[in-house]
């Protein structure tokens, strides 16, 4: 209960003071609410798939104000942290762990700063492997413990892409094609947003479709899926 609690309570602080700058004080209250009842409203028990999204939103707090990245050091500040995360959630479930590391990676090619922020990001997952593996132990019995025995299990679960309807789950696939017909030929200065935006959203299809939460359950990433949307739009009608 002291994790639930724990954990639940931080992931609304870091909902809201994501985008409390960034977009009017309804909407955020609204992604806010969102965050609270999507996280583990649903599914009211402490479950891995929470606990690794957790690392994955830590870096969206930071990624988010900053888009796109200005700077030397802010980009390798961002690019450190968003490896980190993605260790620290790897190692907590390796399917969303894995494709948030993927959806960070990509994201930054798309940055000006993309080799300083590709540093930071090789410098943070490796700073975080290494504490980890000095905190476990044993990393290369955890290694096999918690990844290579579920290769078997996790090929099977792949085919399910296979299937057209897997990719209509959850309605990422609306706001994925709405936001970017609604910015038009503006896309062009959004760049680095949409791909973090569609980024998110692979992460969210990806671990819906393999994790063991049902789909109902599987909500913690729409809040700054549509929250990155609005950030769009808003900026695009102010200019």
């Amino acid at each position: 209960l002291t994790h639930l609690i724990t954990m639940s309570s931080a992931v609304i602080v870091l909902c809201y003071l994501t985008f409390r700058k960034l977009l009017p004080l309804w909407i955020t209250l609204l992604l806010t609410l969102f965050a609270a009842t999507g996280f583990y409203w649903s599914y009211p028990h402490p479950w891995y798939d929470q606990s690794a999204y957790f690392w994955g939103i830590l870096a969206l707090w930071f990624l988010m104000p900053r888009l796109p990245l200005k700077g030397a050091r802010t980009a390798y500040a961002a690019g450190a942290l968003s490896g980190g995360c993605s260790v620290l959630s790897l190692l907590t479930k390796t399917n969303i762990g894995g494709a948030f590391g993927l959806a960070f990676f990509v994201y930054l090619l798309f940055e000006s700063e993309r080799w300083r922020a590709l540093l930071g990001f090789a410098v943070g997952a490796l700073a975080a492997a290494a504490v980890m593996a000095v905190l476990i132990g044993a990393p290369a019995k955890y290694v096999e413990q918690a990844l290579l025995s579920y290769g078997p299990t996790g090929t099977t679960q792949l085919v399910r892409f296979m299937f057209l309807p897997v990719w209509f789950k959850n309605l990422y696939w609306l706001p994925a094609i709405v936001i970017p017909l609604a910015l038009g030929s503006e896309r062009r200065l959004f760049r680095p947003h949409l791909a973090l935006f569609y980024g998110i959203a692979g992460v969210g299809l990806f671990a819906l479709n393999t994790g063991s939460l049902r789909g109902k359950d599987n909500l913690p990433l729409v809040p700054y899926f549509l929250g990155l949307g609005f950030i769009m739009l808003v900026e695009s009608w102010k200019a």
